[in-house]
């Protein structure tokens, strides 16, 4: 119906457009073909009355100049001329009859051309006579040239009041030519008057019909916008746009039954989470897009107001936090080192912080958690576990090397001499007693790197000099061992931040167990190289049985030893070597795989 409704409009405006389009070009037409008719026939009369005139004056002069001869003799102009003069004028004259004038003026027109032709026939008779009478004295040729010249006078009166008259008719009918267009002017005037009438009364019935009820349903599609579901659009017809109008209605009700029953979904869902959060143990935040704290669970309460922080997280877990956020990823340490310390009611409690983001890449984050776990018995346990360790091992460590001098001294023999059961005894102990120093050593270290004590002195370094002075102390071990160390160093290398002393000491483990498990003969490959564009690999590759899958995993693992490892060793040395890597940020690993080559490196980033 909407369309109907249109679709007659427009054919109104457009036959309307095309009537006064075809009309005025009727009346153009029209005033055209009539002035031009006009103009013809008036031009046409007016030089016939001036060819009258002209050619009168021309016969008499040629005849006032033959009758005005001095002297008996004279000669006349040939009366051919005369009659063929007569003859054209005579039907000139009968064609201005007949020709179409305002029948006002028909009358007057008739007189005027009979006057005209009555003054010609007059005229043309004086010169029939004079033929008649020829030849005259020169007293009778003076009297006939008067009475010539006085007919001449009538007929020229005679034909310029002709000639007036088309003057005063062309003006005329140029007064009702510009009546003419007047009107027509008017005409046009009044018929855009009324197509603008109609295409106003048309743009009422649009506003109404369609544009009002298009922009109260736009209205309508805002306030939905808004969450106001309430909004409907009044039904007033029947046609498409009420049909629109009642469609988004009954949409609208749909929505309002949606958002009622999503409220109370949310409602639950919202329930059921304030009961996992409240039965949650540990301190949980939840914090929205910007950063503001929106949800936290009793435990967390707690501590807030333990910690007097009103309604905020603790300043140094904000800190973390907002370092996090910045970095825009998840922030899950399992290493207790990292536990941030709090002092609640004169009593200490290690957090270990884990911030991660809620929702996932598909749909979209709404926001960040922070859970903090209490590892306070845990830090406890690995501190006490640390100083136990220490605490041995430096206990240990000085009756040791008590002993370590004394089966010294007696290796040398200096208390007197042994037979060679006793010589391969005390060289047996003595290897013991060194073994297990470097194993007390080693506890030590680790023990420190645990506890934070060791320090690291960074500087920036070029890895081709780490490499030449590893392989340069390796060489008199790889020459007794009938191996070949080939470095492979990376062109154009950048410097790195590390502490020489500690990445040496890495790859001495790293090459001092790839000496043990290679082959005679074969080759050990030393490289560094770029992994990707944030780190540099450190590699040490050997040509041995490699790592069993099932034990790479725990290969870095503290006192761990593969099964069936033949070489001695206490399985702290790797262990060392990952706590270096991860202090200086960096990743370890290893690569082997049956049958070739086993690869054991570390990655350092470039900027620390």
């Amino acid at each position: 119906m909407l369309k109907l409704k249109l679709l007659i409009g427009l054919l109104m405006i457009a036959a309307l457009l095309v009537a006064m389009s075809l009309f005025s070009i009727s009346l153009l037409q029209e005033h055209v073909a009539k002035i031009d008719r006009m103009l013809a026939r008036d031009f046409d009369a007016m030089e016939a009355v001036n060819e009258l005139q002209m050619f009168s004056g021309d016969l008499n002069a040629d005849y006032v100049s033959a009758l005005a001869a001095t002297g008996p003799g004279y000669e006349l102009p040939s009366p051919e001329r005369l009659a063929d003069l007569r003859t054209n004028y005579i039907e000139r004259l009968h064609n201005l009859r007949t020709s179409s004038v305002n029948p006002k003026q028909t009358e007057d027109l008739q007189k005027a051309i009979s006057e005209v032709e009555k003054r010609l026939s007059h005229y043309f008779g004086l010169f029939e006579k004079l033929y008649e009478t020829d030849p005259l004295s020169l007293e009778d040729r003076v009297d006939w040239l008067n009475t010539i010249l006085d007919a001449n006078r009538e007929l020229q009166r005679s034909a310029e009041s002709l000639l007036t008259f088309y003057r005063n008719n062309l003006e005329t009918e140029s007064i009702d030519a510009v009546t003419t267009a007047r009107e027509s002017i008017r005409f046009l005037v009044v018929s855009m008057i009324v197509a603008l009438i109609l295409m106003t009364f048309l743009y009422i019935q649009l506003w109404r019909t369609v544009i009002r009820p298009v922009e109260e349903l736009t209205y309508s599609i805002r306030e939905v916008q808004r969450r106001n579901f309430e909004r409907t659009v009044p039904v007033k017809t029947r046609d498409e746009v009420g049909r629109v109008a009642q469609a988004f209605n009954d949409m609208a009700a749909e929505l309002r039954l949606l958002k009622r029953e999503t409220d109370r979904e949310l409602l639950k869902l919202n329930r059921e989470n304030r009961a996992i959060l409240e039965g949650f143990p540990h301190p949980t935040f939840i914090l929205d897009e910007d950063g503001n704290l929106s949800q936290a669970n009793p435990a967390a309460e707690a501590l807030m107001k333990a910690l007097h922080s009103k309604r905020r997280m603790p300043l140094k877990i904000d800190v973390r936090y907002e370092e996090t956020r910045k970095a825009n990823e998840n922030h899950l340490p399992d290493d207790l080192s990292e536990a941030i310390l709090f002092r609640v009611k004169e009593r200490e409690i290690w957090y270990l912080p884990r911030i991660f983001k809620i929702g996932d890449a598909s749909n979209g984050y709404s926001g960040w958690a922070v859970v903090l776990i209490d590892v306070t018995r845990f830090r406890w346990l690995d501190d006490m576990k640390s100083d136990l360790v220490g605490t041995v091992s430096h206990e240990i460590k000085t009756p040791l090397t008590s002993i370590r001098m004394v089966l010294h001294l007696l290796a040398e023999q200096k208390t007197g001499e042994l037979n060679p059961t006793q010589s391969r005894m005390v060289g047996s102990a003595h290897e013991d007693c060194e073994r297990l120093l470097e194993t007390l050593e080693n506890l030590l270290q680790l023990s420190r790197m645990e506890r934070g004590a060791s320090r690291m002195e960074r500087e920036p370094v070029e890895p081709e000099s780490i490499l030449e002075n590893v392989a340069r102390s390796f060489q008199p071990q790889l020459n007794s061992q009938q191996q070949k160390l080939v470095t492979d160093v990376e062109e154009s290398l950048p410097r790195i931040p590390v502490d020489p002393h500690q990445i040496t000491q890495v790859l001495n483990n790293f090459l001092s167990n790839a000496i043990k498990h290679n082959p005679p003969g074969k080759d050990i490959h030393l490289k560094v190289r770029r992994e990707g564009t944030e780190f540099l690999r450190f590699s040490v590759i050997d040509q041995g049985d490699g790592v069993p899958p099932s034990e790479q995993d725990r290969i870095f693992e503290r006192f761990y030893r593969a099964r069936g490892e033949k070489t001695k060793g206490s399985g702290i040395g790797l262990s060392i070597c990952r706590e270096i890597v991860h202090a200086h940020e960096g990743r370890i690993g290893v690569n082997s795989v049956n049958g070739a080559p086993t690869e054991f490196f570390f990655d350092l980033p470039l900027n620390l």
